[in-house]
C-alpha cells in the first residue's frame, strides 16, 4: 500500500510541474487574460498546501468518496494552486480553500452513517420513469425545433449554435432537461454499462447525443466518455491508483507534446486551459469582485413563483465579471462551486457550501453501500465533473435524487465489485464498532 501511494504522489507531482510549466510557457503567453507574475512564497505556499491535502485524502480506503475527492484535487486545487504562486494570486482565499478541502477529507474520511431503506428494490420502476421522462423530453425538442441542427457536430461551431437563439425550450422542459441530464441518464447508462446490456447503451447513448445537439453543450456530449470509461474501469481492483496515475502521466504528455500535433493542441485547449485554467482564474476574480462589491445570496436560484430574491446582478455575474476584468461584456465568465459560497455569503457561505459538498460525497457512498462502487462511481462521476464550471447549490435536486436512489439496491455490477461492496460494509462496521 505505501508503494501504491509513492507512485500515486509521484504522479501528483509530476502533473503540478507538468500544469506549472504549462502555464508559465504557454497559457500566460496565450492571451491578455492571464498573467505571469510568479511569487516564490506562494508557491511554496502552494506545495505545502497541496501535500497537506494529499495526506488528508484516505488513499487506502475504498470508498467513491476518496475517488471523488481526488478527482476535485487534481481538477480544481492544483490548477488553482498553479495560479497562485505563478499569477501572484489573493492569498486569503486561497488558504480558506485549502482549510476548506481538508477538513471536507477529514470529515468524509472519519464520519460514516448508513440511511436505512426497505429491502424492496424499485429498481425497475425508477428505470421506467426516466426512460419515459427523457424519451418524453427529446420528443417535446423536436415539436419545438424540428430535427436537430448540424451545426454542433463541429465544436468550433457550438458557440454559435448557443447565441444564435434558435434553440427554443419552455422553462419547464429546461428543468427536465438539467435533471434528465444530471440525473437520469447517467443512472440509466450506468445501470446498462454494469448489466452490459448493449443495446441499451447505444440507446442512451443515442438520446444523449440528441439532446446535445439541439443544445450545443459540449459538456453533454462529454458525459458519454467520461461515465463509460469510469463505470467500466471502476470493476479493476486497482481502479483508483491507474485512474489517477494515467491522468497524471496523461495530462503531462499532453503538455510535453503540446506543439508536436495540431489534435493535441486541441486537446490541450479545451481541456486543460478550458476546464482547469480558465476556472481556476475566474475563482480569483470572483473572490476579487465580491470582496468589493454586495453578495448574491440566493438570488437567481429558486424559482420566483416559489420566493422573490433582489438580485444585485440581473444582468449575469458572468457577464460582469468579464466585463470588469477581461473588456469582454458579451462573455460568459462561469466558474465553480469553490468560490460559490463566498459569492453568496461571505467567508461562512464558503464553509457551508463545503459542509454540503461533504454531505454530497457521504450520500454517494451510502449509495455505494446499497448498490456498488462501480454503480456509485457511474452515477455520480458526471455531477462531480461539472462542479469545475457549475455551482453545488444550482444542482441541489440531485442531492434530492440520492436518496431515492438508495432504494436501488439491486446488484449491478459483476462479483468482483460485489466482493469489494461487501469489503467495504465490514470495514463501515469495523469502524462503528470503534
Amino acid at each position: 500500500m505505501l508503494h501504491k501511494r509513492g507512485v500515486l504522489f509521484f504522479g501528483f507531482v509530476l502533473y503540478k510541474l507538468a500544469l506549472d510549466f504549462a502555464y508559465w510557457k504557454i497559457t500566460s503567453v496565450d492571451t491578455a487574460i492571464y498573467q505571469f507574475d510568479f511569487n516564490a512564497l506562494k508557491y511554496i505556499n502552494g506545495w505545502v498546501g497541496c501535500i497537506i491535502i494529499f495526506l488528508c485524502i484516505p488513499h487506502k480506503k475504498n470508498y467513491a468518496s476518496t475517488c471523488f475527492l481526488y478527482f476535485k484535487f487534481l481538477l480544481e486545487i492544483i490548477p488553482i494552486t498553479v495560479l497562485y504562486g505563478m499569477a501572484n494570486e489573493n492569498h486569503i482565499f486561497y488558504n480558506i480553500l485549502i482549510a476548506s478541502f481538508s477538513a471536507v477529507a477529514i470529515v468524509v474520511n472519519c464520519k460514516k452513517f448508513v440511511i436505512q431503506t426497505t429491502k424492496k428494490s424499485a429498481n425497475k420502476l425508477i428505470i421506467l420513469i426516466c426512460v419515459i421522462v427523457v424519451i418524453s423530453l427529446c420528443i417535446n425538442l423536436y415539436r419545438r425545433n424540428g430535427w436537430p441542427t448540424t451545426l454542433a457536430l463541429n465544436f468550433d461551431n457550438v458557440y454559435e449554435l448557443r447565441g444564435s437563439g434558435i434553440f427554443k425550450i419552455s422553462k419547464y422542459a429546461l428543468y427536465i432537461l438539467r435533471y434528465a441530464i444530471f440525473v437520469m441518464i447517467p443512472f440509466l447508462l450506468t445501470n446498462a454499462l454494469c448489466k452490459k446490456k448493449y443495446i441499451y447503451i447505444v440507446f442512451y447513448a443515442s438520446l444523449t447525443v440528441c439532446i446535445y445537439l439541439y443544445t450545443g453543450m459540449k459538456s453533454y456530449v462529454f458525459m458519454l466518455p467520461l461515465i463509460v470509461t469510469a463505470t467500466l474501469w471502476s470493476a479493476r481492483k486497482e481502479f483508483y491508483y491507474e485512474f489517477f496515475l494515467s491522468f497524471s502521466l496523461g495530462t503531462s504528455l499532453i503538455v510535453l507534446f503540446y506543439n508536436c500535433h495540431g489534435l493535441i493542441n486541441k486537446i490541450y485547449s479545451f481541456f486543460i486551459r478550458r476546464v482547469m485554467f480558465v476556472s481556476a482564474n475566474n475563482k480569483f476574480k470572483y473572490f476579487d469582485f465580491f470582496s468589493k462589491n454586495p453578495k448574491m445570496g440566493m438570488a437567481g436560484e429558486l424559482p420566483r413563483w416559489m420566493i422573490q430574491i433582489n438580485n444585485p446582478y440581473p444582468e449575469g455575474i458572468g457577464y460582469i465579471i468579464s466585463e470588469v476584468y477581461y473588456n469582454r461584456p458579451k462573455m460568459n465568465s462561469n466558474t465553480g462551486f469553490m468560490v460559490e459560497g463566498y459569492m453568496r455569503f461571505g467567508v461562512w457561505g464558503m464553509a457551508l457550501v463545503f459542509f454540503i459538498f461533504a454531505v454530497l460525497l457521504l450520500l454517494i457512498d451510502n449509495l455505494q453501500l446499497k448498490s456498488s462502487y462501480q454503480a456509485a462511481i457511474g452515477i455520480s462521476i458526471f455531477n462531480i465533473f461539472i462542479l469545475s464550471d457549475g455551482y453545488l447549490l444550482t444542482v441541489v435536486p440531485w442531492l434530492l435524487f440520492i436518496p431515492l436512489l438508495l432504494f436501488y439496491s439491486e446488484r449491478t455490477a459483476n462479483s468482483g465489485s460485489y466482493r469489494r461492496r461487501l469489503s467495504l460494509r465490514s470495514l463501515h462496521m469495523k469502524e462503528k464498532l470503534r
